[in-house]
């Protein structure tokens, strides 16, 4: 009974370092995936930086200007030009429209004033959301 009981520790032992080995293999080949997986995106960031500096973006660039031009009142609210538009993407949209906001929301624009100049502050705000959606759909 004893030599099957060493025996079967024997077994169970081998099975256990098997069991790690192979998870050891499954870590390897896992982290190996995923180095190659971040040279290959690193790559695609490469392309994509690349074709930026040509026609394609240009060309979107070119579009988007040609789409918001049509808005210049909601740019110009914004703080953007027209030659802004080219080059303007929803991350500095939102940056810029969470920025004005702050500045003009009726709560620190009309901060201890009258009634008048909270629904003035509150017109304001309305408006620069309306922009901001106009301008954030045009994207």
């Amino acid at each position: 009974k004893e030599a099957a009981k060493e025996a079967g520790g024997d077994a169970r032992a081998g099975a256990s370092s098997r069991l790690w080995a192979a998870g050891g293999r499954l870590a390897s080949f896992a982290s190996s995936w995923a180095s190659g997986a971040r040279q290959e995106l690193e790559g695609g960031l490469k392309e994509h930086r690349e074709a930026c500096a040509s026609e394609e973006c240009e060309l979107e660039e070119r579009a988007r200007r040609e789409r918001l031009s049509n808005f210049p009142d909601e740019l110009a609210l914004l703080g953007f030009s027209l030659d802004d538009a080219g080059c303007l993407d929803e991350k500095r949209l939102r940056q810029v429209f969470r920025a004005k906001s702050r500045e003009m929301h009726p709560d620190v624009a009309a901060q201890g004033g009258s009634e008048e100049e909270r629904a003035r502050a509150e017109g304001a705000i309305r408006e620069l959301n309306e922009a901001n959606e106009i301008v954030r759909k045009l994207l």
